[in-house]
C-alpha cells in the first residue's frame, strides 16, 4: 500500500481510504481493538482537557499576580495622597513628625 504511494501509483486520497478500509476490516476482525480505541481516544480527550485547564491556570495566576502588584501601587498612592490632604498631628513629644 505505501509502496504504491510511494510509486505514485496511488493519491493521498486512495491512500486514506484504503487505510480506513484496512482499519475497519482489522476493527471487525478484533473487536478488543475497538475497546482499545474508544479508551485511547478518552484519554486523549482527558489528557488535551488537562493541558488546557493547566494552561488556563497558569494564566489565571500570572493575572492575579499581577492584580496584586497593581493593587499595591494604588495602595501605596492612596495613602500618599490621603497624607498630603489630611493635616500633620503632634504626636506624643508634641512634635510634628516628618515623613520621608
Amino acid at each position: 500500500l505505501l509502496e504504491e504511494y510511494l510509486r505514485d501509483k496511488i493519491d493521498g486520497a486512495e491512500l486514506d481510504r484504503r487505510k480506513a478500509a484496512a482499519r475497519d476490516e482489522a476493527a471487525a476482525e478484533h473487536k478488543s481493538l475497538n475497546e482499545l480505541d474508544k479508551a485511547h481516544a478518552a484519554y486523549e480527550d482527558a489528557k488535551n482537557a488537562r493541558i488546557v485547564a493547566d494552561d488556563t491556570m497558569e494564566k489565571a495566576s500570572a493575572a492575579v499576580e499581577m492584580a496584586l502588584a497593581a493593587e499595591d501601587t494604588a495602595e501605596a498612592a492612596l495613602r500618599a495622597a490621603a497624607r498630603a490632604l489630611l493635616p500633620q498631628q503632634p504626636g506624643p513629644s508634641g512634635m510634628v513628625k516628618k515623613e520621608v
